[in-house]
């Protein structure tokens, strides 16, 4: 996983949404000036390319972006198991 993949999905909350620049406050400083090189447009390609892969929701509100993870979905074996569990009760 990439370092900057890990501080977004660290710090986003399933609840909340989250500017980028209230992102940028909540990350961990040591790491970040361990890893200089980042940009802020580096932040926004991992953003882009973490609402690609379902793992963020991006959210318009009075034409700002807010970002928030998106809660992990339960895998059929899961719901079977769940499902059946219920049914021997």
């Amino acid at each position: 996983m990439h370092v900057l993949e890990r501080l977004i999905l660290e710090n986003l909350s399933f609840y909340e949404p989250m500017s980028i620049e209230k992102l940028l406050l909540d990350f961990d400083q040591e790491v970040i000036e361990g890893h200089r090189e980042l940009t802020i447009d580096d932040l926004k390609n991992e953003l882009l390319r973490l609402e690609k892969r379902k793992k963020v929701v991006k959210e318009l509100i009075e034409g700002r972006e807010y970002y928030k993870k998106v809660f992990p979905k339960r895998g059929l074996k899961r719901k079977l198991l769940s499902f059946f569990s219920k049914g021997n009760k």
